[in-house]
């Protein structure tokens, strides 16, 4: 295995890339999304599964194998300030509910190892971000890492009996609860003077809806992973995640319907089609911070000047496998809610079929 260190982008880059053989041992130094989330951590989660469901001892003797592998072998994380924290939320999390399952058959003490590892390597970088960042405070700052931080500090406790964990991702949630879906409510129903911001909305939405949906996705297994533990967090900010996925089933589902116009919520538009053209010279570029899209010169990206014309212009939408049936098994199946556009969304998609296998455990 050669010792890489790349930066984080969602695919490892052309002549770097981790080796697919590299079991029973992990990189050293960590190579990226393939290798850690892609590839172990799910295949871990999965072969989780068939172990509960079929009770095959070899596949959850294959869990603690690849599990072993990272936290015995691995000692440098990466860069924080690329896609770190995020990348180390979404792998630690699918392996601490898939140790969760398999408990009963570690004998040599995985789940201790793999705890320590996560705490002495990948931790510094989650909390840099959690922590370090956090605390500057900054525009609407919160989004999809601090929802997949946030389950995966949850995750964390409840694996290893560690209420201090726990609560930490419990804050996380509430705060970028709080935060992140504030938008439509009081003083956040109206932005400059001209544009309207509905419940359901969350920070990201504008930017763009597969980072609105990992975002989402994030908070609703958070929530599930409280309510197995007597909690309730779906109710957390008067049911914001509830208005979250009525708001971003009905784009994705007008997206899917030839890109109807009538069936977008109010002041919402493709961005493709109908976003005016920027000026010369100039590209379009979202700010998280001040929720809105500008124009900057391509040069140097200094900025021209802010769109404000009281639409909202959207970006990659389509259906992303996140959590939508967890959400909806929670809200339609346990409390009677109608949640019709994420029936739609949901009736078109299924099965939900990624990281976290919905179909089949919720």
């Amino acid at each position: 295995m050669p010792n890489v260190q790349i930066r984080y982008s969602g695919i490892n880059a052309p002549g770097i890339n981790c080796s697919a053989a590299y079991d029973p041992r992990a990189p050293i130094t960590i190579c990226g999304h393939v290798s850690f989330v892609e590839m172990d951590a799910q295949m871990v989660y999965k072969m989780a599964l068939a172990w509960y469901a079929t009770g095959d001892a070899r596949y959850a003797t294959q869990v603690l194998s690849i599990i072993n592998a990272w936290a015995t072998t691995n000692t440098d994380w990466g860069w924080h300030w690329e896609n770190g924290p995020l990348e180390a939320g979404w792998g630690i999390a699918a392996m601490a509910r898939a140790l969760e399952l398999v408990r009963s058959r570690d004998t040599s003490n995985v789940i201790g190892k793999f705890l320590s590892w996560v705490n002495k390597v990948p931790m510094q970088d989650m909390l840099y971000y959690t922590v370090t960042l956090t605390a500057k405070n900054l525009p609407n700052q919160y989004g999809n890492w601090h929802s997949t931080l946030a389950e995966a500090y949850m995750a964390l406790g409840v694996l290893g009996n560690n209420r201090t964990m726990y609560n930490s991702g419990v804050s996380t949630f509430t705060a970028t609860v709080a935060d992140h879906l504030k938008w439509g409510k009081g003083s956040f129903a109206t932005q400059y003077g001209n544009i309207s911001r509905l419940p359901g909305e969350c920070s990201e939405t504008m930017r763009d809806m597969y980072h609105s949906q990992f975002g989402l996705g994030g908070l609703l297994q958070a929530a599930e992973i409280a309510w197995q533990q007597d909690e309730d967090l779906y109710s957390a900010s008067s049911y914001a995640l509830a208005a979250a996925m009525e708001l971003h089933a009905r784009i994705t589902n007008a997206f899917a319907a030839n890109k109807s116009t009538a069936m977008l919520p109010p002041t919402f538009k493709y961005f493709d089609t109908q976003m005016p053209k920027p000026p010369a010279n100039c590209s379009w570029q979202f700010n998280m911070g001040r929720q809105l899209w500008q124009a900057v010169w391509t040069a140097n990206g200094s900025l021209n000047y802010e769109l404000m014309d009281g639409n909202k212009y959207m970006l990659g939408i389509g259906f992303l496998p996140t959590g939508w049936e967890m959400g909806y098994n929670h809200y339609v199946g346990r409390l009677g809610m109608q949640l019709p556009e994420t029936a739609a969304m949901l009736a078109r998609s299924w099965p939900e079929w990624q990281w976290n296998l919905l179909s089949l455990t919720v």
